[in-house]
């Protein structure tokens, strides 16, 4: 995943915080935090028709088994993550901008990173894989 540049989801002048993303398909979603009415609320925007522009994607294909490719344990986690399988592979860690926190062995995913939300992605067999995982 790579994003370019920020993209306004609110036309508020609150200050939002705590971001949280999922991708379905091409469908993104968001939710997050502002105060816009004077109190901490919860707030969700998606975009239905694709991905939006600034915001790339790799196809992730699909494991031969038809399983999740990457399977994180456990998800959220508090102070480090394991991919099932992975033990001695590098898994890269992405934040939710799409920058490069660092590689980790696979049983040890996260460690020392602050908590947020996170994209794993491991490559083997000529594919790409990636998983979105929460560090609290």
């Amino acid at each position: 995943m790579t994003w370019q540049g920020e993209t306004k989801i609110a036309d508020e002048s609150a200050m939002s915080g705590a971001p949280s993303l999922a991708i379905a398909g091409r469908t993104i979603h968001v939710v997050w935090t502002d105060r816009r009415d004077g109190n901490h609320e919860i707030y969700y925007d998606h975009d239905a028709n694709g991905i939006p522009a600034g915001v790339g994607m790799d196809p992730m294909a699909p494991a031969a088994s038809g399983q999740i490719p990457l399977r994180v344990y456990p998800n959220p986690f508090v102070s480090c993550a394991a991919v099932e399988g992975r033990a001695g592979e590098w898994i890269a860690v992405h934040d939710a901008t799409g920058r490069l926190m660092g590689t980790y062995l696979g049983d040890r995913v996260g460690e020392g990173l602050p908590p947020g939300v996170y994209f794993l992605r491991a490559t083997g067999a000529g594919h790409s894989f990636a998983r979105a995982v929460k560090l609290d």
